[in-house]
C-alpha cells in the first residue's frame, strides 16, 4: 500500500519481515522461496519465505496443514511499513495460514548488479551529469 510519511517521522519501510505463522490448509508442503501472497492490515503483496525456523530455533525445511513455525519473509515489489504485533494472513489459491509479525528490519543485503562500484546508479552520462527523462 502506500502511505506518505514525513520526513521527521519513525516509521521506515523495509524489505524483510519475521512472523510466526501456522499453516492452516495446504494439499501439499511449503518449502523456502515459496511466494504466497501476505494481508497484513491494509497492506497486499506477494513475499518470499527466506527461512524457517521450529520454536526451538531450530531450521525447518518443509511446513504442512496444522505446521506452526518463525518464518523470514522478503517483500516482493516494495519495502512497506509494518509494526511487529500486526496480525498476518497468507493465501495462495487452496494454501491458507495465518500468524504475527514478530519482527521487522533491515538485513545486510548484497548490492544489486546494476549499481556500480564507483557510487554511481546508472542515470549518469560519462561526464558524470545526470541523464534527463525522455519526454513523451
Amino acid at each position: 500500500s502506500r502511505l506518505l510519511v514525513g520526513t521527521k517521522s519513525i516509521l521506515t519501510p523495509t524489505r524483510w519481515m519475521k512472523a510466526s505463522v501456522t499453516v492452516l490448509q495446504h494439499p501439499s508442503s511449503i518449502r523456502k522461496n515459496y511466494e504466497p501472497v501476505l494481508h497484513v492490515g491494509m497492506i497486499r503483496q506477494t513475499a518470499r519465505i527466506i527461512s524457517m525456523t521450529d520454536t526451538d530455533g531450530k531450521p525447518v525445511d518443509l511446513l504442512r496443514a496444522g505446521d506452526s513455525a518463525e518464518v523470514l519473509f522478503r517483500w516482493g515489489h516494495w519495502p512497506e511499513i509494518v509494526e511487529p504485533g500486526c496480525a498476518l494472513v497468507f493465501r495462495e489459491n487452496s494454501v491458507k495460514g495465518i500468524g504475527t509479525v514478530t519482527w521487522v528490519g533491515d538485513l545486510d543485503e548484497p548490492k544489486r548488479r546494476s549499481e556500480k562500484r564507483d557510487g554511481r546508479d546508472g542515470r549518469e552520462g560519462r561526464d558524470g551529469r545526470r541523464k534527463a527523462k525522455a519526454k513523451r
